[in-house]
């Protein structure tokens, strides 16, 4: 299907830009979720419907796309591309392709957009504030930083006023509105979307007006918040997933999604499977996204087996490389940890795939992940010294703001020299 969809609409189109709108938490826009940067900053947006369909930028961006130009914004999926096989823009093709080629074709065929979907940011509020992230999408991060400015040389983010809490406003939400009864599919992050107040307003919006059962919707989630009480309003949605971040085991977990607290996680996760066991709640699917990066990658097995089976997630895992800050790309770990880590998710993929018919679960990607994880070495060889010496600085600011030492979490970050 992936040679076939290339085959016929090129190497390098992507639907995406022409069908989505994706802003971030301080009010820019992007072309997509995988992209490194924003297309349009919000300083050049008068609000996100107007400028998804008449800003310059955009047009230029697709015209370049229908030429069969690279996008170096798109670079992300280029890559995945080379390394596994698969990547997100050829997945997004696909999906489009399979519910409404009527749509497809009519962007393929006259280059007009028209919107299908949302990736909405409604803020960065946000409990957490894990160890890769950063101000414009945790406003615990921004008091932090804030407070305890980073190094500069860390490029890390700096907290100010502008930043420790941004919410989506009420003129946006009420322009989503406008186009909701043609969308089929919205993901919604943050922030942390359940501690935002647009968030729920908005599922009882489409419940209300019907628009729900047409609906795809998925929340990527930091699951501290327990869902439970929203879950019969999911169930409503064609297809609701509920899709937990969770970047280690335990202390691990504690380190790197900082406050949070596994035991209390994981309860919550918990809860909400049986909910949705009792109560029949079919149309509500649960995965886990996972950032993999230099302090978690002797995880990805365990964290793997977690959610297939302890927790028995009925949607996807979706593996993602932490490209920034590029000082903690995976790459840096030792190689022995790197090799015994890729062994270890291989043999785990391969028994799983051989045992379960159901392979829903990973993505073509996913299955071929641990490619990606080898192509992150390369990179970070180009400049390891650098990023190595911004690694320490790093461990050494958390120990300092956090109390929490990373060495003593993550004994390998010892050996990287």
């Amino acid at each position: 299907m992936h040679g076939k969809i290339n085959d016929e609409y090129g190497p390098t189109f992507c639907i995406k830009p022409f069908t989505e709108i994706c802003n971030t938490a301080k009010g820019s826009m992007k072309i997509c979720c995988q992209t490194h940067k924003n297309l349009i900053s919000a300083e050049e947006i008068s609000t996100y419907k107007e400028a998804f369909f008449n800003h310059q930028k955009f047009k230029n961006l697709r015209n370049e796309i229908l030429k069969g130009n690279k996008i170096d914004l798109c670079r992300n999926c280029y890559e995945r591309e080379e390394t596994t096989g698969s990547s997100p823009r050829i997945e997004y093709n696909r999906r489009l392709l399979k519910e409404d080629r009527k749509s497809f074709e009519y962007v393929r065929d006259t280059g007009l957009p028209i919107v299908k979907s949302l990736d909405l940011k409604m803020g960065n509020k946000c409990n957490l504030a894990c160890v890769m992230c950063d101000p414009t999408s945790s406003s615990l991060v921004g008091k932090e930083r804030q407070k305890y400015v980073p190094p500069h040389e860390l490029d890390m983010g700096i907290g100010n006023d502008s930043q420790i809490q941004v919410d989506f406003s009420q003129d946006e939400f009420e322009r989503m509105k406008e186009v909701a009864h043609n969308i089929t599919a919205i993901k919604s992050t943050g922030g942390e979307p359940m501690l935002l107040p647009g968030y729920k307003d908005l599922i009882q919006f489409l419940v209300d007006k019907g628009y729900a059962k047409n609906i795809r919707f998925t929340t990527v989630t930091n699951g501290t918040v327990d869902a439970s009480p929203m879950l019969h309003l999911m169930n409503e949605f064609k297809m609701f997933k509920l899709q937990w971040s969770i970047d280690g085991i335990d202390d691990i977990y504690n380190f790197v999604r900082y406050p949070g607290n596994w035991n209390s996680v994981t309860k919550k996760h918990k809860r909400v499977m049986a909910t949705i066991r009792d109560k029949n709640y079919n149309n509500v699917k649960t995965g886990c996204s996972v950032a993999v990066s230099v302090y978690n990658i002797n995880q990805i097995s365990k964290i793997f087996r977690y959610a297939a089976y302890e927790l028995g997630v009925t949607g996807s895992l979706d593996y993602n490389i932490v490209r920034e800050p590029e000082h903690m790309t995976p790459g840096l770990a030792p190689t022995h940890v790197l090799e015994q880590s890729i062994e270890e998710f291989d043999n785990e993929i391969k028994v799983y795939m051989e045992n379960n018919e159901d392979q829903d679960l990973l993505s073509s990607t996913d299955i071929n992940f641990t490619n990606l994880i080898r192509s992150t070495i390369n990179t970070a060889n180009q400049d390891r010294e650098s990023l190595i010496q911004k690694l320490h600085t790093t461990n050494n600011y958390f120990k300092e703001v956090r109390n929490m030492d990373a060495y003593e979490y993550v004994k390998y970050l010892k050996d990287i020299k």
